[in-house]
């Protein structure tokens, strides 16, 4: 932990910066990997049209255009319109690895990539906490 510079009172968590030291060289094949995998996934079309998130050309604006679009279109159709926003970022740290994997190949994933994925994954574990609990 590093702290933010300025704070008058480092008492409080939120005054300190977490940082990780990693192998540039593990960060740099996982740039390679993603890109990789990214551009795959846009070639064989595994992505949704409504996908944004780690795909060229498409940024978070205009995620949210599209939102606003849609529930503008709904309202001119008398609907009601309703949003739910889920952390998938936070979802993701919970996959059951295997069937990951599985749907990986099954939509045409390289095997290369779906094994490296595979030991990246390998032994990690979720805690959640609510409270005390």
């Amino acid at each position: 932990m590093l702290k933010k510079p300025g704070k008058a009172d480092y008492t409080s968590p939120n005054v300190w910066r977490p940082i990780v030291l990693s192998n540039s060289y593990a960060r740099l094949l996982n740039g390679c990997k993603t890109e990789d995998l990214v551009l795959m996934c846009e070639k064989t079309g595994i992505f949704p049209p409504n996908h944004f998130g780690g795909r060229p050309g498409r940024a978070t604006t205009d995620s949210v255009h599209l939102m606003v679009k849609m529930v503008k279109d709904a309202w001119r159709r008398g609907e009601v319109a309703s949003l739910l926003c889920l952390d998938v970022k936070g979802a993701f740290l919970s996959t059951v690895v295997d069937v990951l994997k599985h749907e990986m190949h099954q939509h045409g994933v390289l095997k290369e990539h779906v094994e490296w994925l595979g030991r990246q994954l390998e032994g990690r574990q979720t805690s959640l906490v609510f409270d005390d609990y």
